[in-house]
């Protein structure tokens, strides 16, 4: 199994992930642990979805279901229309045609428990440029009052290799030590759905398969991850690197 599968790609705008060219490969991305406890349920699903700015479609006729415990790839090129899918199922963008659901419920009318339910790292990573990466994650702990915080931040810190620079500002930071710390604060409340923009983008190999470790262990537990990549070659490298998460 694979970490990522292919979305519909009738009517889709062209160059939008994959409508222009087919994808070479296609990975059933729906863990084992998932199989075995029935865990099948469409925790996100677009049906005929469109999209306009300013009298221009943006987004045509996308179709597709992100699954729980799944991890989806959502690829395509530069401007294609990745990012605003993405706010289309945060809540962020509007859409003018299809249905959009997100455990059930339509964006519009999101409550505090569907954005609890989400774990975010976006362009802009939203870090605290002055705290230190500890503090980065204690300010978010106590906003989603995390009990035995110390011990999870502590703990999460190791697991992206970040505990030996815990006390070090976010300004001090590499790009991709950056990038680690995001992805600690994504998954910091166990949230259902975690959506990354290009993951792994600026990541070491050893640290990239840390973060497939954390994936997958999550994966497990049922979590959806929803990640979306310009680069074809480099997501479908990712996808043996990790091992094909089985």
């Amino acid at each position: 199994m694979g970490i990522f599968r292919n979305m519909k790609t009738e009517g889709l705008k062209k160059g939008l992930i994959s409508g222009s060219k087919k994808l070479p490969f296609e990975f059933d991305s729906v863990s084992e642990e998932s199989r075995k406890c029935g865990r099948n349920e469409a925790v996100i699903s677009l049906d005929g979805v469109c999209v306009e700015f300013d009298g221009n479609l943006v987004l045509n006729d996308v179709s597709f279901q992100v699954r729980e415990g799944e991890v989806f790839g959502l690829l395509g090129s530069s401007g294609a229309g990745k990012t605003t899918l993405i706010k289309v199922i945060l809540g962020l963008a509007d859409y003018c045609e299809g249905k959009v659901s997100v455990f059930g419920k339509n964006p519009r009318e999101y409550d505090g428990s569907v954005y609890s339910s989400f774990g975010c790292v976006l362009d802009g990573d939203g870090l605290y440029e002055r705290l230190s990466c500890f503090d980065n994650l204690e300010v978010f702990a106590d906003v989603y009052s995390i009990e035995n915080k110390r011990e999870m931040i502590l703990n999460l810190l190791d697991r992206v290799g970040l505990s030996d620079v815990r006390k070090r500002k976010v300004s001090d930071l590499s790009k991709g030590m950056r990038q680690r710390l995001s992805f600690a604060r994504a998954i910091l409340h166990n949230p259902k759905i975690v959506i990354l923009d290009e993951p792994t983008s600026g990541l070491d190999p050893a640290t990239t398969l840390r973060i497939h470790s954390l994936v997958k262990e999550l994966q497990n537990r049922g979590t959806s991850f929803l990640f979306h990549d310009s680069q074809y070659e480099r997501s479908a490298e990712n996808v043996r690197q990790a091992g094909a998460y089985t």
